[in-house]
């Protein structure tokens, strides 16, 4: 796959435009993430670039254009993901990547989908680009350089530590927590315990 005829000026400028700056900038340090996580585990590296590059396309600075594209393209999306922005942009994302960016990989468009809930039996890239988006180097929140370490040795560990602590947050500021996020965690809490 030729990723420069995706990640090329024309449209790192309309990504910029839609996602704005920082963050446009914050999926630049994704990307480069991704890439070192995909020498570790051995994944095509052009990949993950191209899916983490892309992973945040459908979080639109302006919501109303946002469901505006959506109801114009006849998009469907669950209640649960409609109701809930954060929820929403990752698998209008997907969409996104692939009706406005002319990406076509299932897998790259998997990863972008899967990217803020994660999902059970997720694939490397989907782990990667969900990692990376969580650790990458401006991220400065507590706990964030261990989980980044931890991710270097141990992806599924990673996973579960960062969804533990995303559900803990979500909980503490009132905040919705999608099913499958629950799913997901309780699945890798199942393989990590497995795997000790």
């Amino acid at each position: 796959m030729k990723i420069m005829t995706y990640i090329n000026e024309e449209n790192l400028k309309i990504l910029k435009d839609d996602i704005g700056e920082y963050r446009f900038n914050h999926s630049l340090e994704v990307a480069k993430e991704a890439e070192t996580l995909a020498n570790i585990y051995g994944v095509d590296k052009d990949l993950a670039k191209l899916a983490a590059t892309f992973h945040d396309c459908g979080k639109w600075e302006d919501r109303d254009r946002a469901y505006k594209f959506i109801k114009l393209n006849g998009l469907k999306y669950s209640d649960e993901e409609m109701d809930n922005f954060q929820l929403l942009h990752a698998p209008f994302g997907a969409d996104i990547a692939r009706l406005k960016y002319g990406i076509d990989n299932r897998e790259v468009l998997n990863a972008i989908k899967y990217h803020t809930t994660m999902i059970k039996d997720a694939t490397m890239l989907e782990k990667i680009i969900y990692v990376a988006d969580a650790t990458e180097h401006t991220r400065k929140y507590e706990g964030v350089k261990e989980l980044r370490e931890l991710s270097y040795i141990d992806i599924d560990k990673a996973i579960l530590k960062s969804l533990d602590e995303t559900i803990i947050s979500l909980t503490k500021h009132n905040k919705y927590i999608g099913t499958t996020t629950v799913d997901a965690r309780n699945y890798f809490l199942k393989i990590t315990k497995s795997n000790n």
